[in-house]
């Protein structure tokens, strides 16, 4: 992530922050020691960290103005699963002088679609004290995954059972909007996912430049190793879709804006012609492997971020933490 000033970073293993002005030279900083942080945001009035309190899905959020000095949020019921459900919160966005988070509520059972109880939303003034969002029925049965801010308001995506009524549904991508992040819509006209019937299919990922929003996704069966990577755009109200390419999935799906465009990174790939499920993609419509670069042999990416004068990638590699920099 790029700060303005800096990039940070998430050690993954110990979960400890970096930091780096060039993205060359990293420094740790001191670490968060009341939970397990999981991801970093920036917005109008510094960072914002979020994770986990415990093994119990409580989530905990971090605020910090600079990346070195953290205070936590209140420990409230909000940031506490109803009725037994598991409770995460997977991304984050400024939201006026505040922030914006969404998350979802599940619960432990199988078939996949059981899992799904509610999508949750959470609007903060500070990033210290937080209120969910209406629990309406376009929540229901869905968890978003990620959010970015645009031009007339916010768009999440994630996923939400095809068959609300059935326990065993497909899971199928779902796309929220809203002008306040408070309330929120579904959308309907979504494109159509070539897949198998027995596939779940969900948007991981999404990133926003200028007014072109991208997110990315993934088709999967029970029985097959590998996953199908895609890709969907909008300016506004209609979205369009590519196909990426398959996958082995291993690792959170994500999507960056970088220099020149978009960067997905999905871990390892089946297809000796992109042995790194890494692409890159001017505009969302049409997408290039950069995981056939040596550079990434024997490694893992697991985000990217880039400033007026540098592309940095994070990720892992046999001997711990990796960091990749380009300054075209």
């Amino acid at each position: 992530m790029w700060t303005g000033t800096q990039f940070l970073a998430v050690e993954r293993v110990e979960g400890a922050v970096i930091a780096s002005t060039d993205g060359r030279t990293w420094q740790e900083q001191p670490r968060i020691d009341d939970g397990v942080l999981g991801q970093l945001a920036v917005g109008p009035r510094g960072v914002l960290g979020i994770g986990s309190r415990n093994a119990e899905g409580v989530v905990a959020i971090w605020k910090s103005a600079d990346g070195v000095s953290w205070t936590s949020a209140t420990d409230d019921i909000s940031l506490h699963g109803r009725d037994g459900t598991f409770l995460t919160m997977t991304g984050i966005a400024g939201r006026g002088g505040g922030w914006l988070a969404v998350g979802g509520e599940s619960l432990s059972c199988t078939p996949g679609a059981c899992r799904l109880v509610r999508a949750v939303s959470w609007t903060s003034p500070d990033g210290l004290t937080w209120s969910r969002g209406e629990d309406s029925a376009a929540m229901q049965r869905a968890h978003m995954n990620d959010v970015v801010r645009t031009v007339s308001g916010y768009i999440a995506i994630g996923s939400a059972a095809a068959d609300p009524a059935r326990a065993d549904s497909a899971i199928r991508p779902a796309v929220w909007m809203s002008t306040d992040g408070r309330s929120w819509k579904r959308s309907e006209a979504l494109p159509v996912v070539e897949a198998d019937a027995d596939a779940d299919i969900e948007l991981d990922s999404v990133a926003v430049i200028g007014g072109r929003v991208v997110a990315v996704g993934h088709a999967s069966t029970q029985t097959s190793a590998s996953a199908a990577g895609f890709a969907w755009w909008t300016d506004g109200d209609t979205w369009s879709s590519a196909e990426i390419g398959p996958f082995y999935p291993s690792q959170d799906i994500r999507v960056a804006a970088a220099m020149g465009g978009f960067l997905a990174m999905f871990g390892t790939g089946p297809d000796p012609s992109c042995p790194r499920s890494i692409w890159r993609s001017a505009d969302g419509a049409s997408w290039s492997c950069t995981g056939n670069d040596p550079v990434f042999a024997d490694s893992t990416v697991f985000d990217a971020a880039a400033s007026p004068l540098a592309e940095v990638l994070v990720g892992s590699g046999p001997d711990g933490a990796v960091v990749w920099t380009s300054h075209p």
